[in-house]
């Protein structure tokens, strides 16, 4: 419906939105959890606008999950610091509890079995009771609500698309040749002053000491994350325009990392590396020879 709106009266629809957002304001001070009702307004009003004004996936993709990030974590520190609740402790106390539960219920089975059984349940109890465990999840808070915003995006991009009957893989004679800009992943690149942010936030996560300067460490390092997997998109419109160019199945791509990861975490975590660098590559030596006009 959102989505509908804003296609139909394009920028007027956000007058419309503004009063909701005030209420979702109100009910969050109020005690909500999550800001649920702020993701329909941000992704819908968001997707909507993007096709109406034939705005690039980039545009969408960044400002949607951009902005539901600074949601969730302005969500997060307001319940920390004014209601004192923390969503991170609280689930973990529910997963150990869970598990705990768990096993009590478990049926009785012969005493080697039970052993192993025992030893597995003690272990995730550990893995959720550790303390290092417990700070890398606060420290990497922002990046993990990143990728949850930035899932939600895509999925939300991929129905859009469908509704309103927007073919990725349409392309016309002006864009065949590399001029002007194009709407899906296969262009997607960022603009090169990301890459400047990148390396300086990489080198303050690197240079500055973590315990006397944490705030900027914590900044550094969750947007370092941020901007790396932008990077790593980019990597993946590299290889898809490739295997658009040659006329090879698209799925090839979107299969391989499941394969990856049947192969072992080392290798999946290589093939991310891989796509990372892959984008990096494609800012330096512009792979695809495109000159686009980025929205």
């Amino acid at each position: 419906m959102v989505s509908f709106c804003s296609y139909k009266w394009k920028e007027k629809v956000f007058i419309f939105l503004l009063p909701l957002f005030i209420y979702f304001l109100v009910d969050l001070a109020a005690g909500q959890d999550s800001p649920g009702l702020a993701v329909p307004l941000v992704l819908g009003g968001l997707g909507g606008l993007s096709f109406a004004k034939k705005r690039s996936f980039k545009f969408f993709i960044i400002w949607s999950s951009l902005i539901l990030t600074f949601l969730y974590v302005s969500n997060y520190y307001y319940l920390v610091h004014y209601k004192k609740i923390d969503l991170l402790e609280k689930s973990r106390l529910e997963i150990i509890e869970l598990v705990e539960s768990s096993q009590k219920v478990v049926p009785e089975v012969n005493s080697e079995t039970e052993e192993e059984l025992t030893a597995n349940f003690k272990e995730v109890l550990d893995l959720f009771q550790d303390n290092i465990w417990i700070e890398m999840a606060k420290n990497t808070l922002v990046f993990s609500y990143f990728l949850y915003a930035l899932f939600l995006s895509l999925g939300v991009y991929f129905i859009l698309g469908l509704f309103w009957k927007y073919s990725p893989q349409k392309l016309t004679s002006k864009e065949e040749k590399g001029v002007g800009y194009y709407k899906g992943i296969i262009f997607f690149r960022l603009n090169d002053f990301w890459i400047l942010i990148l390396i300086i936030n990489w080198a303050f996560f690197l240079l500055v000491d973590k315990i006397d300067y944490k705030g900027i460490y914590l900044i550094a390092l969750n947007l370092s994350l941020i901007i790396s997997v932008f990077y790593l998109i980019q990597g993946v419109g590299v290889i898809k325009f490739f295997l658009w160019q040659k006329k090879l199945p698209v799925s090839l791509l979107y299969l391989s990392p499941f394969f990856m990861l049947l192969l072992g975490v080392e290798v999946f975590l290589l093939f991310l590396i891989f796509l990372f660098g892959l984008g990096i590559l494609d800012w330096w030596s512009d792979l695809r020879k495109l000159k686009v006009d980025l929205k």
